[in-house]
């Protein structure tokens, strides 16, 4: 008897952003997930617990830092997430830790890095596209105060999207940073994907240091 192919199709990685518009079907475009992952999708509630139980199923959530890595890259506090799908792709934002969040700022503006906003990818595999470092420039975040915030990319691998939706919408970042104002999707491949731990701390001590950090100031 032979076995059954395994099922995949092809979904939008910004499901997350078609869930919160109420649109019943997300547009099958970058992310190959199982159909299982897909129905579970499609039919979740809207809730934002939910959204967030799908996050924590289908990722894993890492937190880039930055660092000092030379006089001329100094990027330290980045406090960025990189939620890292299996097939190696990662979504790219803000965690809530971010002083653009936590100090309560509203974003404005997305003025996108000239590199970052003419990058494209193509083909099957995204051949193309910006090669990123873990400093290079994503974009800045204007608020409505007048400050800036520089965003990157935080880890190394090759530019697949930004998130232009906020181009229209930054108020996503902050109503919805996890899900739909994530700020871009980077994709690694495999020697990239061995230094990625390199690069980033776990969700889990991240907050932990921030906790304790907390305790101390």
């Amino acid at each position: 008897k032979k076995k059954k192919k395994k099922t995949h199709v092809s979904i939008e990685l910004r499901m997350k952003r078609t869930q919160e518009q109420g649109q019943s079907e997300p547009d099958a475009k970058r992310l190959r997930i199982t159909k299982d992952e897909a129905s579970s999708l499609k039919s979740s509630p809207s809730s934002s617990t939910d959204r967030i139980d799908i996050i924590e199923r289908y990722y894993t959530e890492y937190v880039s830092v930055g660092k000092r890595e030379t006089n001329r890259y100094d990027y330290t506090g980045l406090h960025q997430y990189a939620q890292l799908h299996s097939n190696g792709l990662i979504v790219v934002g803000l965690t809530k830790a971010h002083p653009l969040l936590s100090h309560g700022k509203k974003v404005s503006k997305v003025e996108w890095d000239i590199k970052a906003k003419k990058s494209e990818v193509h083909g099957k595999h995204k051949k193309g596209g910006l090669r990123c470092e873990p400093h290079t420039p994503i974009c800045t975040l204007v608020c409505t105060d007048g400050s800036k915030y520089p965003a990157r990319a935080g880890v190394k691998g090759i530019l697949v999207e930004i998130n232009d939706q906020l181009d229209a919408s930054p108020n996503l970042i902050n109503e919805k940073p996890r899900h739909a104002g994530y700020l871009c999707i980077i994709r690694m491949n495999k020697r990239q994907k061995m230094a990625f731990r390199s690069q980033v701390v776990s969700h889990e001590e991240f907050y932990k240091a921030e906790t304790v950090d907390a305790k101390t100031t």
